[in-house]
């Protein structure tokens, strides 16, 4: 997605969807997670 426009509503029953992908070439990526990881999503 390169944009995205709309207005705010509540998340509740909602779900985010998180793709990682290697913005540094062909190299291999490491992902924490469980409990050292962390996703902060921006609106209350």
């Amino acid at each position: 997605m390169h944009s995205s426009s709309g207005t705010l509503g509540d998340l509740n029953g909602g779900t985010v969807r998180v793709e990682i992908w290697s913005g540094l070439g062909n190299g291999p990526s490491t992902v924490e997670v469980g409990k050292g990881s962390v996703l902060i999503i921006p609106y209350a």
